[in-house]
């Protein structure tokens, strides 16, 4: 028998130490402001990409939204319904600043092929402590992390509930509703607070779904989207096992009627 020789025994250790690295998820923790952080220069030239796309990372967040109230209808997550919940960053006790929002998809694929919700994540509440392990994807143009496998998600304690941060509508766009990323990019995926806008246009859609735009003084326009109960017709038959409601209760708001507060 001929013996390996030391470099051949040297090689051998290291990928061994990096199989185990990979395979045991030994991540390093990396912090939701650094997972979403983009340059100036890079926002300048229209680029908006984390630097951590396509990496799996282990992070920790606050709850922001309930689990029991996201309503995302799915025909290909068993049980149709595609959980999703927002964290925010650790830093200063969960306070609402730039770069500290993260959207989370709830679901993860078992070893059948099969997309399953993760354990208990309809039980999440505002001011959970989680870990997080996940892939760091895109939806709709914004950062998402993905779950890895059932075990991603982890309750690990508790924090105050977050609260909103108070911005503008022409932090986050113009009159067209085009994105100012040099501005508005820092606040993706995070909890905000308009104030004294007013609904320009209500947007029903399939079927029983609706969204609307506000302006704000100076003409700048957002929608507001309908992924929670709270914006969901009385039509709509709840898809999340755990609402609170078999059907939605959203009242939709009258065109050119100021809303004093809007929170997305």
């Amino acid at each position: 028998m001929i013996n390996p020789s030391p470099m051949k025994r040297f090689l051998t250790l290291c990928v061994s130490l990096v199989s185990f690295a990979l395979f045991g998820q030994t991540l390093p923790y990396t912090s939701i402001t650094n997972i979403q952080y983009v340059s100036p220069s890079n926002l300048a030239a229209c680029n908006d990409t984390s630097a951590y796309l396509g990496d799996t990372v282990m992070t920790y967040g606050i709850v922001v939204t309930p689990g029991d109230v996201s309503e995302v209808a799915s025909g290909s997550v068993q049980g149709g319904h595609r959980p999703f919940f927002f964290l925010v960053d650790t830093v200063a006790q969960g306070a609402a600043g730039s770069f500290r929002g993260m959207e989370c998809m709830g679901v993860y694929t078992n070893a059948q092929g099969q997309l399953l919700p993760l354990p208990n994540v309809e039980y999440l509440l505002p001011g959970d402590l989680v870990k997080f392990t996940g892939r760091v994807g895109v939806y709709n143009n914004g950062t998402q992390l993905e779950a890895i496998d059932g075990n991603s998600l982890q309750v690990i304690g508790s924090r105050p509930v977050p609260t909103p941060a108070q911005i503008t509508v022409g932090d986050l766009n113009d009159p067209l509703r085009v994105n100012i990323l040099t501005t508005g990019e820092q606040w993706e995926n995070a909890f905000v607070e308009f104030n004294n806008v007013t609904v320009t246009e209500v947007i029903p859609f399939s079927g029983n779904r609706i969204s609307f735009n506000v302006v704000d003084g100076n003409g700048n326009k957002i929608n507001v989207s309908d992924r929670f109960l709270a914006q969901k017709l009385p039509s709509w038959q709840t898809v999340n096992p755990y609402s609170p409601q078999s059907t939605g209760s959203f009242v939709p708001p009258t065109d050119q009627i100021k809303a004093p507060t809007i929170k997305p």
